[in-house]
């Protein structure tokens, strides 16, 4: 089967030896398979400028100009360093392995001072002078770690079918602090009390203490995060709050690993990107090219071409990104199957896009279908069986909520919200911002309706302030 019919680029990988890759590792401070010991007879060096020439992932089915019509095409040689380039910037960066509280602290006092700034004018992109340094470093880091799949192990277990707690609980808390601050740039709330945005800030701030645990723990990840979530079209309504986030991961990339990693060198080259939309797109579409090697029905690939349509619609690419996420939710159901996890996250992105052209009709019959699991006979009638309770159908069922809003319907929206809170506290507790998110929407939703339903909103929101 083929997945999507979509060109992507060809990404030309060097036949280097596995001694090569072993080498590189030492510089980047990384050891696999070595005990304590032997790690600490490795000695630390220097990496130089590869001297094999740069590639960069490019593809025909996407152009190279942003949607503000600035192009961001790139040289060849704009993004070359050489090597006294590389030791100079090198020398710029400290390496520990200790960890840095002053590298969090001084986070949390960038993010207080972000959440007490007004949103400062955006300004169009620029030229991008990092794409090649970035898929270069992608190329080694991933054909590294595709080589040296320990035997009897998938390459999909292996690169992460799944997700380590520490990277779920880091990238689930800013994808829900950047939703709230976009919501609130959006809002025509004049209650200051009621911003969404209050719970998003402090979210952000401790948020850094997972960090380090996320981008050691699930590299694959913990990229496909850092290019999607972090790319310029998600954050810009409040763009200095990426420069803030990537410098940090950048400190904590360099305290984990050293400056001469993939991660670390990855992290500081987006934060030097001047916020150009093309640059995420095609640091995305050269991972889909590299694991596309593993075969187009490997998970990775799933995720990562998901990934790829949500930022294309977030940079306006209605009509591209529609097509690659429709593709991928017929291949999901022929692969997955209707009701597995992966088919259900593709079919709730397809909601998405329905959302946006304001086709409730369609929107509400994809939401459904990813709450909604065959419910053993005779027990129809109860909630918990007939739907999904997990953190798919609690972000859905807030979806429903908000196109019955929308129609004008308030009696179904705070049927869906009360159903979306109860599977939320139970997945995520009500400490949560997602879940303290649904239960103020449900709360707002009945104070403003009726009178009767104060107590019922009072009694919502003791469980998240207890």
């Amino acid at each position: 089967m083929t997945l999507i019919e979509i060109p992507f680029a060809n990404l030309t990988l060097s036949d280097t030896s596995k001694r090569m890759y072993d080498k590189r590792f030492r510089e980047w401070n990384v050891f696999k398979n070595v005990n304590s010991d032997e790690k600490d007879r490795h000695p630390k060096q220097r990496s130089e400028s590869p001297a094999e020439t740069i590639e960069t992932c490019s593809s025909p089915a996407f152009s190279s100009s942003t949607p503000g019509g600035q192009s961001c095409a790139t040289p060849a040689s704009s993004c070359a360093w050489s090597e006294d380039q590389n030791r100079d910037k090198d020398k710029q960066l400290v390496h520990t392995r200790l960890p840095n509280p002053q590298n969090l602290s001084n986070f949390k006092a960038q993010i207080r001072a972000l959440a007490e700034s007004p949103p400062p004018f955006i300004a169009p992109d620029s030229r991008t002078r990092t794409l090649d340094i970035i898929t270069l470093s992608l190329r080694d880091y991933y054909d590294w770690q595709i080589r040296n799949v320990p035997d009897g192990i998938s390459p999909d277990d292996f690169l992460g079918q799944g997700t380590t707690d520490a990277s779920q609980q880091y990238w689930s808390s800013i994808k829900n602090a950047i939703y709230l601050i976009k919501l609130s740039a959006s809002s025509a709330q004049s209650d200051a009390t009621q911003r969404p945005d209050l719970r998003a800030w402090p979210a952000l701030s401790e948020a850094g203490r997972d960090a380090a645990a996320a981008m050691t723990s699930q590299p694959f990840d913990f990229l496909r995060n850092l290019f999607a979530t972090l790319s310029p079209a998600n954050v810009r309504a409040r763009p200095e709050l990426r420069t803030i986030l990537l410098q940090f991961l950048a400190s904590e990339a360099n305290n984990n690993f050293s400056p001469t990693h993939p991660i670390a060198r990855i992290c500081t080259e987006l934060n030097n990107d001047e916020d150009c939309q093309e640059i995420s797109r095609r640091a995305l579409q050269c991972m889909v090219d590299l694991f596309s090697r593993l075969g187009q029905r490997r998970f990775v690939s799933f995720k990562l071409l998901d990934s790829l349509a949500t930022l294309l619609r977030r940079n306006g690419e209605f009509d591209a990104a529609m097509v690659i996420v429709t593709e991928l939710f017929k291949a999901c159901r022929q692969e997955f199957g209707p009701y597995a996890e992966q088919t259900r996250a593709v079919q709730n992105e397809l909601a998405h896009f329905y959302m946006v052209v304001d086709d409730g009709d369609q929107a509400l019959q994809h939401c459904m279908a990813v709450i909604r699991r065959p419910p053993p006979e005779g027990l129809a009638n109860d909630p918990k069986i007939a739907f999904h309770q997990d953190g798919i159908a609690a972000h859905t069922m807030e979806d429903v909520a908000e196109i019955h809003e929308k129609r004008g319907d308030l009696d179904q929206a705070i049927v869906w919200l009360e159903r979306a809170a109860d599977v939320a506290l139970r997945v995520w507790g009500p400490q949560a911002v997602a879940t303290g998110h649904i239960i103020d929407k449900l709360t707002t939703l009945k104070k403003e309706y009726a009178s009767n339903m104060l107590k019922s909103a009072r009694d919502w929101e003791a469980i998240i302030e207890r």
